[in-house]
């Protein structure tokens, strides 16, 4: 979930920075094959100065080569750089280790406003100072281990009449005036973000008409499978990408005629039991909720929940930065706070419109416990 959280910040700082006046182009960079090519050495070096309580357990974990076992073979190969896949702190050691990078950079480039996300990157503001950025580390991060590509790395510009201007200043780098998909969310014109959300949108309508296929005879399996796995896709990109809630109406339609006729055995889905349904377990619903509805509201409150780390982000901040707990946790209160007060405002419209039998069924859906077993995993072993 921390990890969630962070790759969110990255989208909504590169994004408040691209939407600046003063900024100029934004640079995102593609690294061949970071993982594996992190200079241990200057790694540990770092994580004894920046975080000496972990230095001990990553020093056992990389202070040697470790054995690389070919199957089939007898015969062994070391791994003497990179993280180890499946390494628990496998990603805490190379955020540490890549942090002596981002500090050598703002010394050459302190103008230039940049987020990373692992081994993702991004540099953003004036054309000379993303340039001086984009130099030191072609320079630098070879050093320990970071290998930026050129021609995967593209350069979104704002100014279209700059195109070739651009090109030239940047040599071998992908120029564009539109956008490019940045930590599973799209940054750029609103015409190309549409574009994206709605290629997307229609992949995840043909998983809806998957998971409907399987419904028909595993109802309990085909539910969760949507709500703990494809509703979550398009959760993400509404938490980081604004306005987009009538571009999902393609989804709303495909839960509507397809998914809730497949999972309740219905022939059609009257608005008001789409409305019942869209209700969360705890008041009587399925909490397969209207993307169309709800999506201003989670990227509102995604941005107010991150704030601080947002604007800590956009400073260029290097050094500790400790955020304000106090305020994080008031911020998500007042988000849930939201949620509710809308929901029992929907399920308040329902009651009074829905008639007798309908608002019956809801009522006894809400008891305590009545709907425990739609958050449980249908699991093979306990039948």
């Amino acid at each position: 979930k921390q990890w969630y959280q962070r790759r969110v910040r990255g989208v909504h700082s590169i994004r408040q920075l691209y939407d600046d006046p003063a900024t100029e182009c934004v640079l995102f960079v593609d690294a061949s094959n970071a993982f594996n090519c992190l200079n241990r050495q200057s790694a540990l070096q770092n994580t004894g100065v920046l975080c000496p309580s972990l230095y001990q357990y990553l020093k056992n974990l990389y202070g040697r080569p470790t054995d690389l076992i070919l199957r089939g073979t007898g015969k062994n190969i070391l791994s003497a750089e990179g993280t180890t896949q499946g390494c628990n702190l496998a990603m805490d050691f190379y955020g540490i280790g890549i942090m002596e990078l981002i500090y050598i950079l703002k010394q050459h480039a302190p103008n230039c406003h940049n987020s990373w996300f692992a081994d993702d990157s991004a540099g953003a503001g004036k054309a000379e100072d993303v340039k001086l950025w984009w130099e030191a580390l072609q320079f630098f991060g070879p050093r320990i281990g970071y290998f930026p590509q050129p021609e995967k790395t593209c350069l979104l510009i704002k100014d279209p009449n700059k195109l070739e201007h651009f090109r030239a200043m940047f040599p071998g780098i992908q120029v564009t005036v539109e956008g490019t998909r940045y930590l599973g969310s799209f940054i750029g014109t609103k015409e190309a973000t549409n574009n994206y959300v709605t290629t997307k949108v229609d992949e995840w309508v043909n998983d809806i008409k998957d998971i409907a296929t399987t419904a028909a005879s595993e109802p309990q399996y085909a539910y969760s499978a949507y709500c703990y796995g494809v509703m979550k896709r398009w959760s993400y990109l509404m938490r980081t990408t604004p306005d987009i809630g009538s571009l999902l109406d393609p989804i709303e339609k495909a839960i509507k005629n397809t998914l809730l006729p497949a999972l309740t055995g219905l022939t059609t889905v009257s608005e008001s039991l789409r409305a019942a349904f869209a209700l969360s377990p705890k008041n009587g619903g399925l909490g397969i909720s209207n993307p169309v509805e709800t999506s201003d509201l989670e990227y509102n409150c995604s941005v107010m929940i991150n704030e601080d780390l947002i604007k800590a982000i956009i400073a260029n901040r290097c050094e500790l930065f400790l955020p304000d707990t106090d305020k994080i946790s008031k911020a998500k209160i007042h988000c849930k706070k939201l949620k509710l007060e809308k929901e029992q405002q929907k399920k308040f419209n329902l009651l009074n419109t829905c008639g007798e039998e309908l608002g019956r069924q809801v009522a006894l859906a809400s008891e305590k416990g009545a709907s425990s077993w739609l958050s449980s995993l249908p699991l093979k072993h306990c039948g």
